[in-house]
């Protein structure tokens, strides 16, 4: 053989066997890296092909022996494309070539050690059809040594980035059995793969048993099969089972994976044949996840094109919203289960889904579609109509947080899903709702449904709403001008919008200006179901902007009547997180009692003339609690937080009036914050706060506020008091724990004061209940036509389930001073108070009429008044009322000896300072012997 043939044939061997060799085994696992198997194809067939015509370099220093072998040793090795990039290159590459075998016997052995190689993945070469390399039966060995793996980035600077390395790969093939063994890492994952050839002598048949196992990444890869003989220098057949598992989804790190949520564990098995085309069959996977269930089963033709592909598909998920989520989609929690099915078939070029179902159930839905896609890829020929039912439209609204029309049931809604995925339409999309009052039909269609940057809707509709014209029309084209135009018409009200709507890239941006009107208010509250007066008229307008998770309130008006609300305000939401709302607030009249019904005031029963009131009517009283068990919603705690200013120029209800408020509300982390930073109340500066904290079980609840001489007549102008009607004073400090009005209820904690100066009787108690009672407590200040009281107090401490009176109560007229005490059982609502008249010393006015006692019983929802109570009543509350306050104080004891019932009583016991030390002169008025069995109130 001459040293030219000899020689080409060399370069042949070290160009297939770098090229093909390490190509083939390699760059099939590295890459997964790219996007599609027909660019893994073209890549690997292109670097084969182009090889051919590109430059081997080789460096120095240089080493060729001839001898009973030939040692080829070179110090460096580089293969180049045309265009000059790097292939492949060696710091160091050696080649064994034993010449006698050769010469003597017609047998090649050869054995080639690279060291420190590097493999570049090129990322845009491409290839032609490409041709099989050939495959002799010739004894090879070949050894890799920290072989590294490198792709071009996309970066400007064009370097290669390390996408996997080999510390160790050994090829061995001698008389047609094959070993392969490597060790390595890709993307960060361990890469093991060992692969045997039994080396035993061949069944009859000449097949030799084959066994592989290996981990590619978090793939565990085992199996067992047969080889056939080598034959000229064709691959001969084999068959081999293979099985895998896998934890998830996440096999490897990299492009192709990081997208993909790590359910699992994964298990598949296949039967992989080769005989002349290499073919799947008995293909199965089965993944199990706590969100969904997935079962595969079918066969694949030919595994390099994907042709012949048939693969069944079954998945069912009991946690939906779970598993859409994990892929990126978040819907609202309206479907409970969700089943579906296809068939995938086609070829890797273009893969297709046929036999489509789909069925979903929720707690007030159904959802079902079928359909077929002729390319999975582009989304071509893909046709899915679906429709959708509830028979409780309302309440399946309310779950999507939008508000329903009152007495809604159904809701039917049907279209069909065209493609392609980036031009996908709804077409022939039909919405029907129907309820109490309601009856409404639209039809419309939507395009470009996955591309904002051409987005088109047309929707039109009309139907009866209580017996009127209800009339729905809305287009978005961002080619036409305005961009975006809506129009709603019904009964006693009308909304009307327009506005532009902006694509830059993935971002979008839709700017609206709306404007309504509304009959009166209670049409507004008949929609969000709350109950509102009718007021007129009815204005809003505002700049609403819509962007990804945000939405902006701008320059928001609002007026009903004479009360106006305005502001900016800022809803965010971000992808993973709570809801975000932040703005301001302002409003020069807000008057709710004339937005809101007023309430229904407390049923108090008034009894006299030494009327008995029987026991039995005064426990069914207390059988109805005014504070309730039912659990207070507090779920809006952990779903947003909350920062907004506020300014009011007004703000009453139905008795209270405040000006020039100002303050903020802060909702962070399930504690609540209302600050009311300054104020106006009567006239006075008042000041308050409020904190909940929802992070403690049960929920920490405390109010703060403090008022001074307010004038009562500004201050509370729901009475309709005259001017000068007195003044008030206030101090609140109060806390609490529990998530139920009567928890909260039953653990107050804190205390609070009340002080009225001046004040007119009719304040306390008006109409003729008023009448009748202010005759028994001042009845010659009732004889001369004098409503007034010089001063009333009240300090109550609330403490282990228990209000208590421990500065007892005061309300003072100018003839008499009536002093008291009680106790309030914050558990159980049930009151117990009695109060007794102090003649005024000096004054000598008759005192004929005047009640002996006056008592308070019954619980907060139906309280008696009782005048001259006896018996069994009068006992009771004598004994709670000296067990509400445990023992005459010193206050209570400066009060009735040192002559101070002639005096200011109020003032001591709303500030709590000791009377000032003076003979005590006054003594309790003994009209009858009924009074006899009244001591002193409170002796020990």
């Amino acid at each position: 053989m001459t040293g030219k043939i000899l020689f080409r044939r060399l370069l042949k061997t070290l160009g297939y066997t770098i090229a093909g060799v390490v190509l083939l085994l390699l760059s099939a696992l590295v890459l997964f890296q790219l996007s599609s198997q027909e660019t893994r194809r073209d890549l690997l067939i292109g670097a084969v092909e182009t090889a051919t015509g590109g430059t081997l370099q080789v460096g120095t220093p240089f080493r060729l022996e001839l001898g009973r072998e030939l040692l080829l040793e070179v110090a460096g090795l580089q293969l180049q494309s045309p265009e000059g990039k790097p292939w492949f290159d060696a710091q160091q590459a050696r080649l064994h070539f034993p010449l006698l075998p050769l010469l003597l016997h017609r047998r090649l052995e050869l054995t080639l050690q690279l060291e420190k190689s590097h493999l570049y993945l090129g990322k845009e070469e491409t290839g032609g059809e490409g041709t099989s390399l050939p495959f002799t039966p010739v004894p090879v060995e070949i050894r890799l040594s920290k072989l590294e793996v490198l792709q071009f980035a996309d970066d400007k600077d064009g370097k290669a980035r390390p996408v996997a390395s080999l510390d160790h790969a050994l090829l061995r093939e001698e008389q047609g059995a094959i070993l392969l063994d490597l060790k390595g890492n890709y993307s960060g994952f361990p890469l093991q793969m060992k692969t045997v050839s039994s080396t035993e002598k061949p069944n009859p048949a000449g097949n030799r048993n084959i066994r592989l196992s290996g981990t590619l990444g978090r793939l565990q890869l085992s199996g067992e099969g047969w080889q056939a003989p080598w034959s000229g220098d064709a691959i001969p057949h084999f068959e081999v089972h293979l099985r895998m598992k896998a934890p998830g989804l996440r096999i490897f790190n990299g492009r192709l994976f990081a997208g993909l949520p790590d359910m699992g564990p994964l298990e598949a098995g296949l039967q992989l044949k080769w005989d002349g085309t290499l073919s799947a069959h008995a293909l199965s996977l089965r993944l199990r996840d706590k969100a969904v269930e997935l079962d595969a089963k079918g066969r694949i033709a030919d595994l390099l094109t994907g042709k012949g592909m048939e693969i069944r598909l079954q998945a069912s998920s009991a946690r939906p919203v779970e598993l859409l989520k994990r892929w990126g989609i978040e819907i609202p929690p309206v479907l409970k289960r969700l089943e579906a099915s296809a068939l995938l078939h086609g070829n890797y070029a273009r893969p297709a889904l046929g036999k489509i179902r789909i069925d979903g159930r929720g707690e007030h839905l159904t959802l079902q579609a079928s359909g077929k896609l002729a390319d999975l890829l582009t989304g071509q020929g893909l046709e899915l109509p679906l429709q959708l039912h509830s028979s409780d439209a309302a309440a399946l609204l309310e779950a999507l947080g939008a508000s329903a029309p009152a007495g809604l049931h159904r809701l039917e809604l049907s279209g069909r899903l065209l493609g392609p995925w980036r031009q996908t339409s709804l077409r022939a999309l039909e919405l029907q709702l129907t309820g109490e009052e309601l009856a409404f039909r639209s039809t419309g269609e939507l395009d470009n449904l996955f591309d904002p940057a051409h987005l088109k809707l047309q929707l039109e509709g009309d139907g009866t709403a209580e017996g009127q014209p209800l009339k729905v029309a809305m287009k978005l084209d961002r080619k036409a001008s305005p961009p975006i135009t809506f129009h709603i018409a019904g009964p006693g009200m009308e909304l009307n919008g327009k506005g532009s709507f902006q694509v830059n890239q993935e971002q979008w941006r839709a700017e609206l200006e709306i404007d309504g009107s509304a009959r009166d208010l209670a049409r507004i509250g008949k929609l969000l179901e709350v109950e509102l007066n009718p007021v007129e008229p009815v204005r809003a307008r505002t700049r609403l902007v819509l962007e990804p998770g945000r939405l902006l309130l701008q320059k928001l008006e609002f007026s009903a009547g004479r009360n106006d609300l305005g502001g900016d305000l800022a809803f965010t939401r971000p992808r993973s997180g709570k809801l975000q709302v932040q703005g301001n607030l302002e409003s020069e009249v807000l008057d709710l009692s004339e937005l809101i019904p007023k309430e229904k005031r407390m049923e108090i029963k008034f009894v006299d003339k030494g009327e008995e009131v029987p026991l039995s009517e005064l426990q069914k009283a207390a059988q109805k609690q005014l504070f309730t068990d039912e659990p207070i919603e507090l779920g809006w705690l952990e779903t947003m937080d909350t920062r907004i200013r506020f300014r009011f120029g007004e703000l009453r209800n139905h008795r209270v009036l405040l000006k020039r408020l100002e303050g903020s509300l802060a909702l962070q982390e399930r504690q609540l914050d209302l600050h009311i930073d300054k104020g106006i109340g009567g006239g006075k500066p008042v000041k308050g706060e409020f904190h909940l904290d929802g992070t403690a079980a049960p929920v920490k609840w405390s109010l703060r506020s403090e008022l001074s001489d307010a004038d009562l007549a500004t201050l509370l102008p729901g009475f309709q008091l005259p001017p000068k009607s007195g003044t008030l004073s206030l101090k609140l400090d109060l806390h609490s724990r529990g998530n139920t009005p009567a928890a909260i209820l039953a653990g107050l904690e804190g205390n609070k004061t009340l002080l009225l100066r001046d004040t007119p009787f009719a304040f306390t108690q008006p109409n003729e209940l008023g009448r009748s009672l202010l005759s028994r407590l001042d009845p010659a200040g009732a004889k001369q036509g004098r409503d007034r009281i010089e001063c009333a107090a009240l300090y109550v401490e609330f403490a282990d389930g228990m209000a208590r009176t421990p500065r007892k109560i005061a309300v003072q007229f100018p003839e008499v001073t009536w002093l008291g005490d009680g106790v309030l059982d914050l558990k159980t609502e049930q009151i117990s108070l009695k109060m007794t008249p102090y003649p005024r010393t000096g004054l000598g006015l008759s005192l004929g009429g005047i009640a002996d006692i006056v008592a308070v019983s019954g619980t907060l929802s139906r309280p008696y008044i009782i005048v001259n109570p006896s018996g069994a009543l009068l006992t009771s509350l004598s004994l709670t009322a000296a067990a509400a306050t445990g023992g005459t104080s010193l206050l209570i004891h400066g009060l009735l000896d040192r002559n101070l019932v002639s005096g200011d009583v109020c003032g001591p016991i709303f500030s709590g300072e000791e009377p000032g030390k003076k003979p005590a002169t006054a003594k309790p008025r003994n009209k009858t012997k009924k009074t006899s069995n009244l001591d002193i109130l409170d002796q020990e």
